[in-house]
């Protein structure tokens, strides 16, 4: 293991253990909404219903990001790459490939910690539409826009999680010409 597979791990670790923390305390915010309100009788069938699969899908993140951290040492192996684990950098260039899957790594992480939100700011109009009209239909653009929303960033951050493999050969593509061809140019 060299010091970027360790720095990789360590950045991994920091920015998961702070989304978990995060995670658990919209958890803990839901539990106590449900709570709050079943004493007082405020609550019915419907927002118990939309509440626990809120919960449900805050869970699944919430196991998501604790297989992130309990599976830390490959998803480190992965952005850093497998031929280059043992290898020592010799240049900047060399950081290149790693920074960008790096970032793309952290910022899919983050996109699954905004889906939390975007799902509990779904779940709080869904329920505030059923106690109004008191039915399920209650889908008006603002809802379809919590969802498209909450869609688009679920898609995005696999598609970071997984390393943006297509974005990243082509970033690092074009910052290795770009760095070559500025030190070509003053070399002439």
């Amino acid at each position: 293991m060299n010091k970027i597979h360790a720095l990789a791990k360590v950045l991994i670790t920091i920015i998961d253990i702070y989304w978990l923390i995060k995670a658990f305390g919209w958890l803990i915010q839901s539990f106590a909404y449900i709570f709050a309100n079943t004493s007082n009788r405020q609550i019915d069938i419907k927002d118990i219903l939309m509440i626990s699969a809120s919960i449900a899908f805050q869970l699944v993140i919430i196991l998501f990001l604790i297989t992130v951290l309990c599976r830390r040492d490959k998803i480190a192996e992965k952005i850093v790459g497998k031929t280059e684990i043992f290898s020592v950098p010799q240049s900047q260039l060399d950081w290149i490939p790693f920074a960008y899957r790096l970032v793309s790594v952290i910022a899919g992480l983050y996109c699954f910690s905004t889906a939390i939100f975007y799902l509990g700011r779904l779940a709080n109009s869904f329920m505030f539409r059923m106690r109004s009209s008191g039915s399920f239909a209650v889908f008006n653009s603002e809802i379809i826009e919590q969802c498209i929303s909450l869609f688009i960033v679920l898609a995005v951050g696999i598609y970071l999680f997984c390393g943006a493999p297509h974005f990243v050969r082509w970033q690092v593509r074009k910052t290795i010409e770009m760095c070559t061809g500025s030190s070509a140019g003053k070399n002439e």
